[in-house]
């Protein structure tokens, strides 16, 4: 976003202040599963829509006791009531422990197509991670298997998240 349409932006929020800061102190902040495996912070969970370049369409804030797993339903209502959808597709992340499923996928990597992505513009030095990715068909449903550089390093190290 432009600067100046930030700003404009902003200008539109501050009347809004009090209601907004009101809503930062959030009573659904709760203890609950952390992905971070910090069990003695309250948090809340944030459950976001975006389009297919990323923008963002809608978010919801959740209590921070409740899985992520359970909000799809959730967040596709929300998403309905603001902007109405279209019949189309939802992309959804499987669990971790559902890629135990698809390990033999994995093993074939010329079956892999690079997905190419360009630095933005205005950070013509940013390195964005290698990304490869095929399609499979399964129970009526498209799975985008996905291996990119910085997960690989991710697991390499241990960290499972």
């Amino acid at each position: 976003m432009a600067e100046d349409a930030l700003y404009r932006n902003l200008d539109k929020l501050h009347p809004r202040r009090e209601a907004i800061e009101a809503a930062l102190a959030n009573p659904k902040a709760r203890r609950g599963y952390s992905r971070d495996h910090r069990g003695d912070c309250k948090q809340v969970l944030v459950g976001l829509a975006v389009n297919r370049d990323g923008f963002p369409l809608a978010h919801e804030v959740m209590a921070g006791n409740r899985h992520h797993s359970t909000t799809l339903e959730e967040m596709l209502a929300a998403l309905d009531q603001r902007v109405g959808l279209r019949e189309g597709q939802t992309v959804v992340a499987a669990p971790y422990s559902e890629r135990q499923d698809w390990v033999e996928e994995f093993q074939d990597a010329a079956e892999f197509e690079e997905v190419r992505r360009e630095p933005s513009p205005r950070n013509p030095f940013q390195k964005k991670p290698t990304i490869q990715v095929k399609l499979r068909q399964a129970g009526g449903e498209t799975h985008v298997l996905c291996v990119s550089s910085e997960r690989k390093e991710k697991d390499r190290l241990g960290d499972g998240a």
